[in-house]
């Protein structure tokens, strides 16, 4: 698990019904694979552990039960969830773990077959069922036989998302930096991608109410949280499954509105759901960063029609360019697959066009995964392996000479950079900007982790969670170098 850098969790104050401390002074290790999403119910696990008495620890040899978090969306995902399974059942052979126990969405592909191959394993519960790990573990460290749990799928045949799915939000662990945090509005997705296998493991769209999410946002924000990153499987399709219908605008509204944040900030957005008025009206709203995450998939027609995605490349290019004349200032991200069954070589110079013509600051490429159960897994006319990894070679290098061009263009600029972290003797491995910086920042246009940092130069300590008004002086394609200006809003002050 990823500690706090300041060298301690952040615990929510657990809800009134805090459940009897069955779990007194049980040790716990998670690794929490794969997406945001993911992790924001890694951090809900560890809160609910918490309030039965169990303490996180963060050195597998230490703990009695070990617990894996995996991402079951690609091939190369579940790989890695097992490889990471198999390292901590040698922990566990050593006798460091009494429990090892594997959550998530590798459970929801193939129960069964798993628990076959990696008998090591106690527990196996599936993304939405993380609010009984605890009944579990009592059973287990009293060897007892396993308890009888509710079913975490929806009974009703709509195969919506788990009714548990959100259990512990409301005490969660955070393991992001102390000042920022994902806010997970729904889980599942009711999209029908035919290359997407999220409904498969995590069901239909379930959306928290508004009331809960602001709720949420406001522990968040007493906790000292200045900054949200606000997460679902499509931001944009948010509450239509409500029975007091909501839409994305009323959740951006609620959270506009409370002290102590500054930036929200918008992932995984869906092209077919924003609509002009969303588009409008949300970054008219304060504190909504100018940024938007909108994994469009592909700028062909013929194979956006193929995926199942709802909107033409015309309609594409009107979105984007209606958000750039709108608001300048903007950092658009989307992401694409290259090699999707039925890609011809002029598909794939239209993306490549599009692309230089929108000029995305960030672009995520990949090439196409053919998972089991998907509508897309028995298309004809998948391009070689060898075709698609050229492809993706190609659009990356168009997309590097234009991330280092919008780059550039910011040095001179002085924009609001929030302090994620100090920086070591050691630097920063793998950037040429780090030498001199004494922390790095992100500016609104930088998510975390998946965008770029900004290295930040300082003759006064900086601390992680404020605000600085700094000067970009040097860029290179993912990063930026910037000299703090004279004045800096101190943690829990609005700048």
């Amino acid at each position: 698990m990823n500690p706090d850098p300041r060298g301690s969790m952040t615990l929510f104050s657990p809800s009134p019904l805090v459940p009897p401390a069955t779990l007194a002074g049980v040790r716990v290790y998670l690794d929490s694979l794969g997406c945001a999403k993911n992790l924001v119910d890694a951090e809900a696990t560890l809160g609910l552990l918490a309030a039965a008495g169990a303490r996180s620890v963060s050195d597998p040899a230490a703990a009695d039960v070990l617990l894996v978090n995996t991402c079951g969306f690609l091939e190369i995902a579940r790989e890695e969830s097992v490889q990471r399974i198999l390292e901590l059942a040698q922990h566990k052979a050593y006798g460091h773990g009494r429990i090892l126990g594997v959550l998530g969405c590798l459970v929801a592909r193939a129960p069964e077959e798993l628990a076959e191959s990696l008998p090591e394993v106690d527990l196996w519960l599936p993304a939405g069922a993380h609010g009984q790990l605890g009944a579990l573990l009592e059973a287990a460290m009293a060897q007892q036989p396993a308890v009888a749990l509710r079913a975490a799928t929806d009974r009703s045949g709509s195969r919506r998302a788990p009714s548990g799915a959100f259990a512990g939000f409301g005490q969660r662990v955070l393991l992001t930096p102390a000042h920022t945090a994902y806010l997970k509005l729904s889980e599942g997705c009711s999209n029908a991608c035919t290359f997407c296998s999220i409904p498969l493991m995590r069901g239909t769209q379930r959306s928290r109410p508004v009331a809960d999410l602001a709720a949420e946002a406001r522990a968040l924000a007493a906790r000292g949280v200045r900054e949200l990153h606000l997460v679902a499987q499509d931001l944009t399709h948010y509450g239509f499954d409500l029975p007091e219908r909501a839409d994305l605008l009323d959740v951006a509204r609620a959270l506009a509105e409370i002290d102590g944040l500054e930036w929200i900030r918008l992932l995984y957005a869906h092209p077919s759901h924003l609509t002009a008025r969303m588009a409008k009206e949300l970054f008219e709203l304060p504190r909504i960063a100018r940024y938007l995450d909108m994994p469009m998939q592909h700028a062909s027609t013929r194979v956006l029609r193929a995926m199942r995605r709802p909107y033409t490349a015309a309609k594409l290019r009107r979105q984007f360019l209606d958000l750039r004349q709108r608001r300048p200032e903007i950092a658009l991200r989307t992401s694409v697959i290259v090699g999707f069954p039925g890609e011809t070589e002029r598909d794939f110079v239209q993306l490549c066009r599009f692309v230089e013509e929108i000029e995305f600051d960030r672009l995520g490429i990949f090439t196409y995964s053919r998972e089991p159960g998907t509508a897309s897994y028995d298309l004809a006319g998948r391009p070689r392996a060898s075709t698609a990894m050229r492809r993706m070679q190609v659009l990356t290098e168009i997309q590097m000479h234009i991330a280092a061009r919008r780059a550039a263009a910011r040095v001179g600029t002085r924009p609001r950079v929030l302090v994620d972290a100090r920086i070591d003797a050691g630097g920063v491995e793998g950037s040429p900007l780090w030498p001199r910086a004494q922390a790095i920042g992100r500016t609104e246009s930088e998510a975390l982790d998946i965008d770029g940092l900004v290295f930040l130069e300082s003759t006064r300590p900086l601390v992680p969670g404020e605000f600085v008004d700094a000067t970009i002086v040097d860029a290179c394609v993912h990063d930026l170098r910037a000299r703090v200006g004279p004045t800096a809003s101190p943690p829990g002050l609005a700048a």
